[in-house]
């Protein structure tokens, strides 16, 4: 239950989500195409890359570990898509006259003989992906804790930590554990939340408590270490508590009056989200460019201090 206008805008955005089958309209050139085909698209090809890249790694001492963090990176883009695809494998919806369909693709019946094989493979895929992923961050910053935890410019110093720096290099020190958290709280807000019925009471409940206690956690631990990432990361997630409450005056407003997407309550709230949207993108663009500004005025300075350290080498030759 979304602002249409404002619906539209987020549609738009899609293209985020680094989910090929979104683009590709499979099912026009080839009629066998449904939710299972999708589901092992979007999981066997992630699997097979890395598992390829972990065990080329072990062949290749001297780039073993670029190549398992190269695994690590592509987990890291590709999980959130993936495990929204992976918990669309449950949700059924029942239909007049005892029938029941999968709530993704109403082509496949939830009482087939092979359903059973399909949750299997979904809670496996479970297993593997959110489950499994998450663990893998845990124990890789857990194992480098203490190096992590080391003041940033000794821990620059070490090439191999810097490799996987993707995972705490955002975050303060003392919060080297962070990124476990970002990723539950995507996982929790994407994966989780789309096995709720879309548009319910429930999930709009489920997901405005969530998104309430992740933005405190955010507001409380500060966990970032440019304090602009600080702003932009508690103004996104007061972003998504003020969509949930949209959502669900609209769902507790349409229940009462019986009143119609369009009418003017609605395209209100709707240009109020849209306009808090663009205004995060705004202070984002800012903020990018002010780092730009910062790091081009460090190079600067370290290039001065380089000229005048040679200078002086050069002068101290000439005088010996």
């Amino acid at each position: 239950a979304l602002p249409q206008n404002f619906k539209r805008i987020v549609e738009s955005a899609q293209f985020l989500n680094l989910n090929i089958f979104q683009f590709v309209a499979v099912g026009c050139w080839s009629s066998g195409f449904n939710f299972y085909n999708r589901l092992i698209g979007t999981t066997v090809p992630i699997v097979v890359i890395c598992l390829s890249l972990t065990t080329l790694a072990q062949f290749l001492p001297d780039r073993k570990a670029r190549l398992n963090n190269i695994a690590v990176a592509i987990t890291y883009l590709t999980l959130p898509t993936v495990t929204t695809t992976i918990f669309a494998m449950f949700p059924c919806d029942s239909i007049d006259g005892g029938q029941s369909y999968l709530r993704a693709d109403y082509s496949i019946s939830c009482k087939a003989e092979d359903r059973m094989v399909w949750q299997a493979y979904g809670l496996a895929m479970i297993a593997v992906f959110p489950l499994g992923i998450t663990l893998l961050y845990c124990r890789l910053l857990w194992v480098d804790r203490r190096k992590i935890q080391l003041p940033i410019e000794e821990r620059e110093k070490d090439l191999e930590l810097m490799a996987e720096a993707f995972l705490f290099e955002p975050y303060k020190p003392e919060f080297w554990y962070f990124e476990v958290v970002e990723t539950i709280r995507r996982l929790c807000l994407t994966g989780v939340l789309s096995a709720v019925a879309p548009g319910s009471f429930s999930q709009l409940s489920i997901g405005l408590l969530m998104s309430i206690f992740f933005t405190t956690v955010f507001c409380k631990l500060e966990p970032y270490h440019e304090p602009r990432d600080n702003k932009i990361a508690i103004l996104s997630s007061w972003q998504l508590v003020l969509v949930f409450l949209c959502s669900y005056f609209m769902k507790s407003a349409s229940l009462l009056t019986n009143s119609v997407d369009d009418s003017a309550d609605f395209e209100f709230m709707g240009y109020l989200l849209i306009f808090s949207f663009i205004a995060i993108i705004i202070l984002f663009v800012i903020y990018a460019i002010e780092q730009k500004d910062d790091f081009s005025e460090d190079a600067e300075e370290m290039a001065e201090r380089i000229l005048a350290e040679q200078s002086k080498s050069t002068m101290n030759m000439s005088l010996a």
